[in-house]
């Protein structure tokens, strides 16, 4: 979590975690970077925990609303530089594979976001 630049000011960019240990150890620097973790989303906890199989590590998942992305393109550019994957919810396969992570964030953003990156971290 050092390694990621500020969260920008405007609509928050919220953090889900595929795990209680992922989250124990990220959520309160994310928190201090200005991050909204909104909690664990995906299977139970273990090395299988990050929603892919029992090789993929726990996973940082960031919800990152378009206008954000585009009113910040250096912090969009330098957060995706680091995800293992960056997922656009346009597409609408993407936001039903992801419809329980989703859930979760959509308490507190945009209900219809563009983009996602996602951070192992």
């Amino acid at each position: 979590a050092r390694r990621l630049p500020p969260a920008p000011a405007g609509p928050p960019v919220t953090v889900s975690f595929s795990s209680s240990l992922a989250a124990g150890e990220h959520a309160g620097a994310l928190q201090a970077l200005g991050y909204r973790v909104v909690g664990v989303a995906g299977a139970a906890d273990g090395p299988a925990a990050a929603g892919g199989g029992p090789s993929e590590a726990p996973t940082a998942r960031f919800l990152v609303p378009t206008a954000v992305a585009e009113a910040a393109p250096g912090w969009w550019r330098a957060l995706a530089g680091r995800a293992d994957r960056v997922l656009d919810l346009a597409f609408g396969p993407v936001a039903v594979a992801l419809a329980d992570v989703l859930e979760l964030h959509a308490s507190v953003t945009d209900p219809k976001p563009a983009r996602r990156g996602r951070h192992d971290g």
